[in-house]
């Protein structure tokens, strides 16, 4: 296969892949629902496939106890969830919203809304975070 005949392939990934990111939950400017951190992690324990029917892509307030901002991902924040969970919670944070990072400290409450990520491995993401005042 020469150089020539990629071309028609690689456009074709690059429109796939760019479609995906167009069709990605927006983040509301209210939630569709508010949820504490424990209520929606043992949710997510006790049946993954209907927590991801309820929540996947919706713009959810998430109030809990911040474990710790990540060191290894700086616009990461991990909620404490129930010992023996398996998996734990956490929080994107996107560029707009990266100076409310300074203000969140460990062991103290907070409220969250962001778009839930359908849960397919050990970590339930939010992405698009925002502190709520």
């Amino acid at each position: 296969m020469n150089k020539k005949d990629l071309l028609p392939i690689i456009l074709v990934l690059f429109a796939v892949l760019g479609c995906r990111q167009l069709l990605k939950p927006k983040r509301a400017d209210a939630p569709e629902m508010k949820v504490n951190v424990v209520d929606l992690a043992s949710e997510f324990k006790k049946d993954t496939r209907s927590a991801n029917a309820k929540y996947a892509g919706r713009t959810v307030a998430v109030t809990g106890t911040v474990d710790a901002r990540l060191a290894y991902a700086p616009t990461t924040v991990s909620f404490q969830t129930p010992s023996g969970n398996g998996f734990g919670v956490q929080c994107f944070f996107s560029k707009e919203n990266l100076d409310a990072l300074k203000k969140i400290k460990g062991d103290s409450q907070y409220t969250f809304l962001g778009v839930v990520e359908e849960k397919t491995s050990d970590v339930l993401s939010i992405t698009d975070c925002k502190l709520m005042e």
